[in-house]
């Protein structure tokens, strides 16, 4: 289990909250969300700089956990990955996810 700040952005104009209740967010600003925001290239990535508009947010206090658990289906996903790359098999990556969603419920039914 991981564990990550909390940051509250104090930019009003934010599009992660609302004027009225500014936008809540974990860890940071990425070098690519810098560039795809146009902002300056010395404009500062991190933790703590909110990755929807670029203002540095204050921590809360708080702390968000992660709880990582296994995927229950990720033998499914890697079956139908397998059948992708598999140039014999006829499944291509545009219908990936029609037979992930049709072995899901194959298999909820069969439970």
């Amino acid at each position: 289990m991981s564990k990550e700040a909390i940051y509250q952005c104090e930019n009003s104009a934010c599009p992660l909250g609302s004027r009225a209740d500014q936008g809540f967010f974990t860890g940071g600003m990425s070098e690519q969300g810098r560039a795809i925001l146009g902002l300056e290239p010395d404009h500062p990535v991190g933790p703590g700089i909110c990755p929807s508009c670029g203002v540095k947010g204050t921590k809360t206090g708080d702390v968000h956990k992660f709880i990582q658990k296994e995927d229950p289906y990720q033998h499914l996903h890697d079956q139908v990955q397998e059948r992708v790359l598999d140039e014999n098999d006829p499944l291509t990556g545009d219908d990936a996810q029609a037979e992930l969603t049709r072995l899901v419920e194959k298999e909820a039914e069969s439970a």
